[in-house]
């Protein structure tokens, strides 16, 4: 009797040991909230820092052949700026929008400043696209629309610039954002 209790009490032991160790290897493994929750401080210095950087030289690059076509004192080719826009500078905004795309946040506040940055640059995109369809269809309302594209895009980008200081301010970060 005395043995069979024995067994029975070192059977209890063994499965109550097992259990504890079960419980240590599902906390041990679980993520805890701190180690999977994104802060709004590190997914805006991720965005500014390293995510849009990362592909802006592709809209810079765009941006500067379109401006080339309005130094002053130059003299516009229309079949040049006409074929240069189809051949180099809207594809290569549109490689840099699809990279722009890709792109996601989690905080709400990093989400809106990403989404007002997108719809700036998507305006730019459009402004390019009714200069194209103005050269192409010589129609001097298309190169208005581009004008007003490209008006929206400055007040939209100003618009962005304002709520991600007002946004890295509360989060005490410092940025410079370069104002072209």
């Amino acid at each position: 009797m005395k043995k069979q209790m024995k067994k029975q009490m070192k059977k209890q032991i063994t499965v109550l040991c097992v259990l504890i160790c079960m419980c240590f290897f599902c906390i041990g493994c679980g993520n805890t909230s701190a180690d999977t929750e994104v802060t709004e401080t590190s997914e805006l210095i991720s965005m500014l820092n390293d995510d849009i950087p990362a592909i802006q030289d592709l809209e810079v690059s765009a941006m500067d052949a379109y401006n080339s076509y309005f130094a002053e004192d130059t003299t516009i080719d229309k079949d040049a700026f006409l074929t240069d826009l189809n051949d180099n500078i809207i594809p290569e905004y549109e490689e840099f929008m699809t990279a722009l795309s890709e792109l996601s946040y989690e905080t709400a506040r990093v989400q809106e400043c990403y989404q007002m940055y997108y719809a700036s640059m998507e305006s730019q995109h459009q402004a390019l696209l009714k200069v194209r369809q103005a050269l192409t269809e010589e129609d001097e309302d298309y190169q208005s629309e581009a004008y007003e594209y490209l008006e929206t895009a400055k007040t939209e980008y100003e618009s962005y610039k304002e709520y991600v200081s007002q946004v890295a301010s509360e989060n005490n970060i410092t940025i410079n954002i370069v104002t072209e």
